[in-house]
């Protein structure tokens, strides 16, 4: 005996799926709309003009010193180097033999950092700091200045500041040394 399938057709299956696959498509693609619509009509904030609103910034302000002499002292050229990079001396970051034996007792490098110079004088043999010093410029014209781009202060335990003037007009001065005590 022949069994006869009962059943949906095999082009109604295909026909069936195919639409079932759309529905869902167009369901997804509606959601997709909407959202989008729902987006685009939500209204922005816009800040009153009769309300005070202070903002509070989330990031602590840059100090105002370029170089941080007091994290400086106590340190010697070696491990100031390390910090503060090559100094712009290049070949003449240290003496010669030659100015060694002629007596030379200190050297100094030159550091620089946002077109501002700071001058380390140390001891050759011992590798102390003998001084730092940072000089007047337009941008920096005295000596309240150069402590604030130093972020030293008068009267420090740690260390002495000394104006150094100018020699043809003594009330004005070339610049400061810091001098570690």
């Amino acid at each position: 005996m022949n069994k006869k399938k009962k059943g949906l057709s095999k082009g109604l299956k295909i026909g069936l799926g195919c639409c079932g696959g759309s529905v869902v498509l167009l369901v997804v693609l509606v959601v997709i709309a909407l959202k989008g619509v729902q987006t685009a009509l939500k209204p922005t904030p816009t800040p009153s003009t009769t309300q005070n609103t202070t903002i509070t910034p989330t990031t602590t302000p840059a100090p105002k010193y370029i170089y941080d002499i007091p994290a400086l002292i106590g340190k010697n050229i070696d491990e100031i180097r390390a910090i503060l990079g090559e100094p712009v001396d290049k070949e003449l970051t240290e003496p010669t033999q030659e100015q060694i034996s002629l007596g030379a007792k200190e050297w100094d490098n030159t550091f620089k950092k946002d077109d501002f110079d700071l001058l380390v004088t140390f001891n050759i043999s011992s590798r102390k700091i003998v001084d730092f010093f940072v000089d007047t410029s337009s941008k920096y014209p005295d000596k309240n200045k150069l402590m604030e781009v130093t972020n030293t202060k008068e009267n420090a335990n740690n260390y002495t500041i000394e104006s150094v003037k100018e020699l043809k007009n003594s009330s004005n001065i070339t610049g400061i040394k810091i001098i570690p005590k």
